[in-house]
Formats: C-alpha cells, structure tokens, sequence
C-alpha cells in the first residue's frame, strides 16, 4: 500500500492519505496504529481522467484546505483534490482535468508548496530529476480558465435530443452548423433514424441556447448516388454565408459502399430564412475513392479568391478559387498525416470544426483532436491563422479547450465523443456548437475577448531539470 509522506498533526493525532486504487484515509495518535477514517473516500471515475487506479503523492496545507496530489499511469496524469482542515475525510473539490499530464516515463516523487505554486518532482528513466511549476490558480476550484483558454458547457445541455415521434430523427441529433442571420442562431443538424440514416432537420433560437423553434420535418435530403446507401446520408454540415448566398459544406456517404467525402451546395439567404428549402444540386468536391471530411468556407475573400480550407494535419492546407460554382471541375488534393504533434495532447489532429471566424488577432479555427493515449476520445482545441496568410499558424491552445467527460458526452452512440460543426457570436460570448456521443447536440461559450487574450498569452506547462 502506498503512503503519502508527510502527515499533518490534528486533534493530537496525525492523518495519512493511502492508495491501492482507491484512496483511503486514515487517522493515528502514535504513528503505529492507523484507523480508517474513510475507506474509498477516492475512486477512479468512469470517462474521467483518472478511470484506472489511483496513486498518492504527498499532500500540502494551502489556504483552502488539505491540498492531495495523486496520479494515474499511461498516460502519467496527475489531479488533485482538497480535503477540509478538521474533517480530513471530508471532500471539498476534486480537479475534472487533470493538473499535468505527459506520455513521457516518469516516475513522480513529491509535491511541496512554495508561495502560490505546487512544485511537482518526477525522476526519469536516466535517474535524473526533473520539476514541474503548476501556478495553484491554475487548478484551485473552477480557476483554470483564469490562465488557460476554455469553453465552458451550458447547463441546458443537451439542447437538442432525438424526437421519438419523428422517425427520420428519432435515434440521434447531433453534429449542428450555426448561423446568426436577423437576430437568431439557425442550426441545421444531423438527424438519424433507427436505420442509421441521416438527413438535416432545422432549429433556431434567439438566444442561442434554448432552441424554442423546430420543424418537423427534415430541410435537405440525399440527392446523389454519393449519398444513398445503408447507413448513409448527409452528416456533418458547415454554414458559411457569402454575400446573399449560404454554402454548406458537408460530409456526403454511401454506407461503407465508398469512402466518405465532401459535397457542396448553396441556398440563397431570402429562401434560408422564408425555409423555402430551394437547396442547389450539391457537388462533390473532394476526389473519389478518398476519405475526406471536415472542409470549411472562410467566410470572406482573401485577397480577392474564394478560400476553403480542406487539411490541418498537421500543415493548414487552403485552396482559392475565383468562384465557387466548380463548374468543369478538378477535384481538390487534400493530404493528411496524423500523429505529427509529438507529446502534445493533439498528436492526432483530426480536422478543422466550425468555419473561421475572423476576429482582430486573425481567423479563429476550432478543432477536434485525439490524444493517441486516449484513442476513443475527441477534444477540442483552438488556433489563430493569419488573416492575410492563414496557412501560417500565430497561437496555438497548449491544453484542450473542451473535453468529453459530461455524461451526454460518454451515453450514447459512441462514447467520449465531442464534435464542433458549427459556431457563431452573439455580442461579446463565442457560442460552439457540437455533438455528444454523436447522439445529442449541446454548446458551450466564452466571452470572446478574454479567450482570444489567453490563446495569445497561455503556454504549456514544461519540465525543467532540479
């Protein structure tokens, strides 16, 4: 069994913290004798960070409370959580992400306070120390996002769920693009039935979060042999809005007959909003034969073409065009190659979310990634491009901005699942909207300002040698 090693004098005794998968603790007059206070008073939690055993570090005294560090193995992820002074069993808040977290092999030793920091201490498989300075703003209570860009989930999440007495949707809803046009955010998201069909059905709402309007019927249907099959349909729309016109990229599938890839079609802005759903004939835009998914419109000409980006993995890959009409069409050449951001939690980037959004430090691309640690999971993260060059990269999120460890992100169709399709402001807060377990579609916000602030200024967490 694993101790922690210091104990702190209380009620003339002395506590300790111990693990062997869960976290047990227990109290002494002497230092011989040790009675249980609370058996498990930790246990690893299921879609959590800490899903596998548990393991103590030492705990410090800080302000709040008694401040645990402990850590799970592969990938080494430590959290931690604050006990009250005189009631050493009495849980106070425990950390939902982890505090650090690194895919190298190292073997934690002990944690000390100094001033507002937590100084961690690992050694290496060469035998040489190493530290890590975690500021405690950065992980005491909700503060994370004091010092690190992050969305944060809205309460009345999920806000679309599938609708029994529809059919075409009445298995999932999810996968939504957004667009704020006369003072409403319209979603056009993914509906499936029990087939595992898709087609697109329609919701709006004033504020973006409560969803008071939807039809009952679907808005855009299968139209090419691209799309029909089992299991296949339009999935995974985005909205981009061009002068009088609304694009929509999306992901066009033929149920495992042919790889995936990217259709486009365009309706104009009147018929959008009188829902005269007078869609033009889509056009397959990515090359046959290929997967290819998540190609997004920027919402403007750059230097005076039509641009749209098609890769982030790992280098952004845009193409311009003069019209987006593709009449005599060439098929684009897209190419990824995953795995290519070592010890990052993004080494797998997936591809972009929502389409850019332009804001006055360059064009906002959200999304989504995989830790190759965490295989089943998807996450969010954020970058700015340049406005004039977006295939260069000016910030970067150095920690997910939104991970999958709410309940409708991990009940569903596919668990740990988050997936942004669509994004839009209000004022001065971001809006994202995506799916939970490719089941249900939910959003979560920011305001703008304080999150473009700290995607400038936040930076990863480094080891330094002691």
């Amino acid at each position: 069994m694993e101790s922690i090693r210091m104990n702190f004098l209380e009620n003339n005794g002395y506590i300790k913290y111990s693990a062997r998968k869960n976290i047990n603790v227990s109290f002494s007059k002497n230092l011989k004798s040790w009675k249980i206070l609370k058996k498990n008073l930790l246990q690893p939690r299921k879609n959590y960070f800490d899903s596998s055993p548990l393991h103590t570090l030492n705990a410090v005294l800080i302000n709040e409370g008694i401040l645990l560090t402990y850590f799970v193995k592969a990938p080494l992820s430590l959290g931690v959580a604050i006990f009250d002074k005189k009631m050493p069993n009495k849980l106070l808040w425990r950390s939902t992400n982890p505090v650090w977290k690194t895919q190298k092999k190292l073997c934690p030793l002990k944690v000390e306070k100094q001033e507002d920091n937590l100084i961690l201490y690992f050694q290496n498989k060469e035998g040489k120390r190493q530290k890590v300075v975690v500021p405690l703003v950065a992980i005491f209570c909700k503060k994370t996002a004091d010092v690190q860009p992050t969305l944060e989930k809205s309460i009345n999440n999920p806000i679309l769920k599938p609708k029994s007495k529809n059919s075409w949707e009445s298995t999932a809803t999810f996968n939504a693009a957004a667009i704020y046009l006369e003072g409403k955010v319209h979603l056009l998201y993914r509906a499936v039935n029990e087939k595992r069909d898709s087609v697109l059905g329609y919701a709006a709402s004033k504020n973006g979060k409560n969803f008071e309007e939807r039809l009952d019927s679907p808005v855009y249907f299968p139209r090419t042999p691209h799309e029909f099959g089992k299991s296949g349909g339009c999935e995974d729309p985005r909205l981009t809005k061009l002068d009088d016109k609304i694009y929509m990229t999306y992901t066009a599938f033929n149920g495992y007959i042919n790889p995936p890839g990217v259709a486009l079609t365009s309706i104009n802005v009147k018929d959008f909003l009188a829902k005269k759903w007078k869609w033009k004939h889509p056009i397959f835009i990515s090359k046959l034969g290929e997967a290819h998914k998540n190609w997004v419109i920027f919402p403007e000409k750059i230097k005076d073409k039509f641009a749209i980006l098609h890769s982030i993995s790992p280098k952004i890959q845009i193409n311009y065009f003069d019209n987006l009409e593709f009449n005599n069409y060439t098929p684009l050449k897209s190419f990824h190659s995953f795995g290519s951001r070592k010890n990052c939690w993004d080494n797998m980037v997936r591809g972009a979310g929502p389409p850019p959004i332009k804001t006055d430090i360059g064009w906002l691309i959200i999304y989504h990634a995989i830790d190759n640690q965490e295989p089943r999971k998807y996450k969010l993260g954020a970058m700015i491009l340049d406005c004039d060059n977006p295939t260069k990269i000016l910030h970067r999120s150095p920690y997910p901005i939104l991970e999958p460890n709410a309940k409708y992100e991990n009940e569903g169709f596919k668990t740990g699942i988050i997936y942004a399709c669509g994004a839009t402001i209000i004022g001065d807060e971001l809006l994202v909207y995506y799916g939970g377990a490719d089941t249900v579609t939910c959003v979560a916000t920011t305001p703008l300002k304080q999150f473009l602030n700290k995607l400038k200024t936040s930076k990863p967490i480094e080891l330094e040698y002691v």
